[in-house]
């Protein structure tokens, strides 16, 4: 699972971890790679070659927002902040 910045944005990266993980059957489908949208999206991009024994897959994050989840639910926003 690639997130967050650089796993939703750097095809270089991508390509470069899971090249390093072929022995563990991970194949990573090069112009899937490539295609990723910026931004991502709602929906996950996968990017497994048809031989990949595992799913690889762009998630997009959001980090502002899930920070301010866990700050409502520690009672540190101010009244209507986060909801």
């Amino acid at each position: 699972v690639f997130t967050a910045t650089i796993g939703e944005r750097s095809a270089l990266m991508r390509e470069r971890i899971v090249a390093g993980l072929e022995d563990l059957g991970l194949t990573l489908d090069q112009g899937k790679n490539q295609a990723v949208p910026d931004p991502v999206g709602d929906e996950p991009v996968w990017l497994q070659a048809p031989d990949s024994r595992a799913k690889i897959v762009v998630l997009a994050s959001a980090e502002a927002r899930q920070m301010l989840l866990i700050l409502g639910r520690l009672h540190c926003l101010p009244s209507g902040v986060g909801a």
